[in-house]
């Protein structure tokens, strides 16, 4: 072949696989955005159902397989909810943070993860709610759910 095909043909070859990559990247972006924000969606509905009235059963309802195992072997979720009811009522949820990414491991091939952070205001205090998130077979649960409590200063723990 002659020296000015064989430079095109590689050419060619490497617009493609620039193209390729471009696609590749677009494609990636796209779809985490469409996953940050089901997530999203998904972290402030549960986290205002659950902590409205500190419901065990709202947690446990969007609880991935692994936190169940989890509460059934090593914790117990109503001593968690013991700690955290004194912060009363809630009066206002100021909306989460955070996003989802896609990781990959060789135990468990690709997996869809999210992790946000939330503050809300309650009749005693405050709180900080840390949440991370799982999607498998289209559906999000809650892997972890972790609550800072900041009882106001008249209310006794």
């Amino acid at each position: 072949m002659p020296t000015g095909r064989r430079n095109r043909a590689v050419s060619r070859i490497l617009v493609a696989a620039v193209a390729s990559l471009v696609w590749t990247v677009c494609s990636a972006a796209g779809n985490s955005s469409s996953l940050d924000l089901e997530s999203h969606k998904f972290v402030d509905a549960a986290v205002v159902a659950i902590v409205s009235s500190w419901n065990v059963d709202e947690l446990l309802r969007r609880a991935s397989p692994e936190m169940l195992a989890e509460a059934e072997l090593q914790i117990d979720i109503n001593s968690l909810f013991d700690k955290w009811r004194p912060l009363g009522g809630l009066i206002a949820y100021a909306g989460s943070t955070g996003g989802a990414k896609i990781v990959e491991s060789p135990e468990v091939g690709e997996m869809v993860t999210a992790e946000y952070a939330a503050r809300a205001a309650f009749q005693n205090g405050t709180a900080e709610i840390n949440v991370e998130l799982v999607k498998r077979n289209g559906s999000w649960s809650i892997l972890s759910f972790k609550v800072d409590p900041n009882l106001k200063q008249n209310h006794p723990a």
